[in-house]
């Protein structure tokens, strides 16, 4: 098994978009995605441009995998 738990500090104004996008992303995950056993989005109540994505996945093959395969809102923090 392979998890992460991710911090992902947005840019102010971005929160709700963020959360929609990556959200999208979470439910493709779930569904979709081979090896993912589970893909958590989680706002902070207390810090509004802070947002924490927990996944599993099977093994950190299925991970890698999708790396190079799919593009993800997990970049959205860096790219605007």
């Amino acid at each position: 098994m392979f998890a992460l738990f991710v911090t992902a500090k947005i840019k102010p104004g971005h929160r709700a978009e963020f959360i929609e996008a990556t959200m999208g992303d979470a439910v493709g995950s779930n569904n979709d995605e081979p090896g993912c056993l589970q893909f958590d989005v989680h706002a902070d109540p207390n810090d509004e441009n802070t947002v924490y994505l927990y996944e599993v996945y099977e093994n950190k093959d299925a991970w890698d995998c999708l790396l190079y395969t799919s593009p993800s809102p997990r970049d959205l923090s860096t790219s605007r």
